[in-house]
Formats: structure tokens, sequence, C-alpha cells
């Protein structure tokens, strides 16, 4: 059996060691801009893995264009970070006051010296945002000289790809209509972006359509293969999606590896060509034991914090956890008419029986000490942009993938984050456990009757 479906068994260890030892390390956009969002530390740590294996790099052509197209979208969204965390802490002292002036404590309490605090917090604020500006200081802005892509382009020199021409990119999308259609992958989770506002772009007189971009890097990497002599390949990307990862649901999704499609594919194509594919985070920890070196932890971590984020923001996990969410609000407002058009609140359910608006907004997070700040915060802008829309009662959800989080988070947040005298409530807390689902906390001073409900997507 194994050796007519070789594409459905792992990899034995030796196998995995000699490609490690052998093969040819293809690297994807997503790993390049990725670099510019790693903290120094773990950017260096990622580096020093592809210069020790330098003379075994390759990139797909239409990988690298990729990079080139979308780096100063990274850079800038880098720059925005900094301004939306400067607009966090300036934030903070100014939520204070207000909350303090709503309770009246100048005038109600005569222990509590709210200035005397604020006085303290002030000097910790401004050498905080003092820092930030130092370090915005430093930080490449889209007109500076990039200096990580003169690091970039000399670790790649010599290992980029030809380019498609016109009949080549013609005869892979017509290709593609076809794989698509039949869900063979990569690259049919894409198929999307023809309606995006963008769907298109050209290039040295090439007009091509986004979604085929992934089928069009992997039609490279199996052309590359084949070459004068079949080549083992070590495909690095951060794309997560399950038209380039074989997924199984078991006790919760698990990660076998690549698609059983494409290793056969490969395999058939560049006379036993052998696939393996690993992520940022899976090259740093398998670079100890496969290739000697030692990698600080603290990068790990650094990685995996930054593929979370990216798998909320520019994965699918976003859309179908608000699709969720819409979903619930419907359930729970089900004589409400919903109403989607505001700018800063994501849904507000209109009663018409009682006349009363309720607003929802959700918001996803990573990081614990971030995601309370960004809960003080975002209710207080939340309030504004209730009472101006008339709204009575507001409900702020906050989606979240660690379970660890979600509990540090729950208690917090069911406990009384709540403005009552402004009719807001911080209700619900969502965060995905281990078998996929989202599990939910609910405030059960707005739904005595239960605690916790499922949401699934």
């Amino acid at each position: 059996m194994k050796e007519i479906f070789p594409s459905y068994y792992k990899l034995s260890n030796e196998d995995v060691s000699d490609i490690w030892s052998k093969g040819t390390f293809v690297l994807d956009a997503n790993v390049l801009l990725n670099l510019y969002r790693y903290p120094l530390e773990a950017r260096d740590d990622i580096l020093r893995v592809l210069s020790a294996v330098k003379d075994r790099l390759w990139i797909p052509h239409h990988a690298a264009l990729e990079f080139q197209r979308n780096r100063l979208s990274v850079i800038s969204e880098q720059m925005k970070r900094y301004r939306d965390v400067r607009d966090i802490a300036k934030d903070i002292i100014k939520s204070v006051e207000n909350g303090t002036e709503k309770l009246q404590l100048r005038q109600r309490h005569s222990s509590i010296n709210i200035d005397s605090f604020i006085l303290k917090l002030e000097p910790v604020i401004s050498d905080f945002i003092s820092t930030l500006d130092e370090l915005e200081r430093h930080q490449n802005d889209v007109h500076d000289h990039d200096q990580l892509r003169d690091m970039i382009d000399e670790l790649c020199d010599g290992k980029v790809g030809s380019g498609l021409n016109r009949e080549e990119y013609e005869s892979i999308s017509k290709e593609g209509k076809e794989r698509f259609a039949n869900k063979v992958p990569p690259g049919y989770l894409d198929i999307g972006k023809d309606k995006s506002a963008n769907p298109s772009f050209s290039y040295n007189g090439v007009v091509m359509e986004r979604q085929y971009g992934d089928l069009i890097v992997w039609k490279q990497i199996v052309s590359f293969a084949k070459g004068d002599q079949s080549k083992d390949i070590i495909y690095i990307t951060d794309d997560t999606k399950e038209d380039w990862w074989w997924v199984v649901d078991s006790g919760g999704k698990k990660k076998i590896g690549p698609r059983p499609e494409l290793v056969e594919e490969l395999y058939t194509e560049a006379a036993g060509a052998r696939l393996i594919m690993s992520t940022s985070l899976s090259l740093l920890k398998s670079a100890s034991e496969y290739l000697s070196l030692e990698i600080n932890q603290s990068s790990i971590d650094q990685v995996r914090d930054v593929t979370t984020i990216n798998e909320f923001y520019k994965g699918d996990m976003y859309g179908k956890a608000f699709d969720a969410v819409r979903s619930w609000v419907k359930a729970e407002n089900p004589f409400g008419l919903l109403d989607e058009s505001y700018d800063d609140i994501d849904i507000i359910v209109f009663n018409e029986s009682t006349g009363k608006k309720t607003a929802y907004h959700f918001y996803p997070v990573v990081n614990h000490d971030i995601s309370l700040l960004h809960v003080t915060n975002r209710t207080r802008e939340l309030l504004e942009s209730c009472a101006e829309a008339g709204v009575e009662v507001a409900v702020f959800m906050l989606l979240m993938r660690s379970k660890e989080l979600f509990d540090s988070l729950s208690e917090a947040i069911a406990s009384g984050q709540s403005s009552p005298s402004q009719g807001v409530n911080i209700v619900v807390a969502l965060g995905q456990d281990s078998t996929g689902d989202v599990f939910t906390i609910v405030d059960t001073r707005r739904f005595p009757e239960r605690a916790v409900e499922r949401l699934t997507f």
C-alpha cells in the first residue's frame, strides 16, 4: 500500500533528516514580508537560519514579485502601529479623568485622591511615549532606505526563478479554472480575490489575476524541482489555509502536513521529489535539531505572537468569527432589525416593539496586557458612538484563540467592566477551544439563565 499511495504516509525520521540536510529551501513571499513584523531578535534569528542554508535557497519568481509588490504596505502598516499605540497611551489619562468625573470622586469621596494618582501617572505615560517616539525614529518609513531589503537581496542573490510570459500565464490560469472547480490544491480558497477591489495586476506586460497567485507559485516550484535532477523541497510558508495543508478534525483541528495531492503531484512530476512544508515558526523550532543552530526561545515566542495576529487579520478567521457573531446576534434578537452601516459600531439592532437600539461591537485580541488597555479605551469610544447613534445598551465582545488569555480576561470582563449610567455592558468574551468551536462567557447580569454558550465557525 505505501508504495502505491506514498502521499498519504508521513515521512520517516530518516527521510525528514535527509531532506533537511540535502533539500532545497523554497521561500514564500509571506515569510519575507513577516520579517518586517517581527521584533529584531526574532527577525535576526530567522535570517540566521536562512543564511545557514543560503546555498540551498530558492524563491519562485511570483513569490519574489509578491514580496516586492506588498513590501511598502507592510512597512506602512508597522508605522501605523506606532500611531495607534501612542493614541492609546494618550487616552489613558483622559479615560481616568472621564471615569472619575462620572463618579464625582472629587466632590463625593474624601479619601480617594484621584489628582495625586493622575500626577503619578502622567510622567509614566510621558516616558512611555518618549520611548515610543525614539523607536519610531529608528523605524523605516516608506521613503527611507530599507536595510532589511538589502539583507534579503544579498540572501536571495541569484536564487530567484524565471518569470512567466503571457502564454505560460494563460496556460496556468486555464488549468486553474478546472482545478478550482474541483477544489484541487493549492489556491482554490483564494477564488474570492477576483471579486475584490483589485482582482488583477500587470507585470512585464502580463495581466495576472490575484486568485491564481498560489497556483503560479506552486507550478514554479514543481517546474524547478523537475530541473536536470529531481530536487527534494522544503517549502517555507506562513500561509495556513487548508488548500495548502492537510487538516483533520480530531478533537480539534490537527495539521498533518502538506496536502496529499501536492505531495503526489511533486513526486509524480519531479521523478520522486519529496515535499516538506514548514512555517517560519516551525523553521525556528526545527533549526536546532536539523541545522545545529541555537535559537532563542523568546524569538520563537515572538514569531508565534505575530502568527496569531496574522491569522486573525489576514486569514479567514476574522470573517468566519464575525459571521458567527452576526448569527448569534440574530438569534438573540429574532424580531430586531440589523443595521451594519455605522463606521464605529459593527451591528446595531433596532427593536420595533420597544423602540430601543442595542449595539454590538467585537474586537480580536492576542495579548492580555494590551487587551485590557483596549477594553478601557474602546469602551469609551463605543460609549461616544452609541450616544451619537441613540443606543440604549451596547455589547462589547472580545474574540481570542488562546484559552489562557480567555481565562485571564473573562473574569475581569464579566465582573463589572460596565458603565450603568451610560447603559453599556461588556457582556461577552469569545474564545476558540481545542475543538475549533468558539466558547463564550455571557454576563449573567443581562442573561441570568445561562453563563456559557458556543458559537461554531
